[in-house]
């Protein structure tokens, strides 16, 4: 068997030609491999991304829940402030009128001291 160039140039050709297969095959089995993974990874932080939302979404929940009982809506301060206001309007009006019966009593009294 005589060795000829082109029997050499054929070996070589067929080596590189298996490395070359055999780099892609485990370049392929490595994508595979890192598909998977990232799969997983984003599956586990989808179940914690869930998780938080739900949690966050009940911290937001008890706090509207418990807002009111230490703050007051603008709403309902102005509709308070008004009943105040008109609470002290009767009242005024009370001791507006109380007045004029004190000074008509005075001034009753005063003329009777006088006869």
């Amino acid at each position: 068997m005589e060795i000829t160039i082109n029997w050499i140039f054929g070996i070589i050709v067929t080596c590189a030609g298996g490395f070359i297969t055999w780099s892609l095959k485990n370049l392929y089995g490595q994508l595979q491999n890192d598909k998977a993974e990232t799969r997983r990874i984003i599956e586990e932080h989808s179940a914690e991304t869930k998780e938080n939302t739900k949690q966050i979404t009940l911290k937001i929940e008890r706090l509207e829940e418990r807002l009111p009982e230490k703050y007051t809506l603008k709403d309902d301060f102005y509709r308070e402030i008004n009943k105040l206001d008109s609470k002290l309007d009767y009242i005024r009006e009370d001791i507006t009128e109380l007045n004029k019966n004190v000074s008509s009593l005075i001034a009753l009294q005063e003329q009777i001291l006088k006869n």
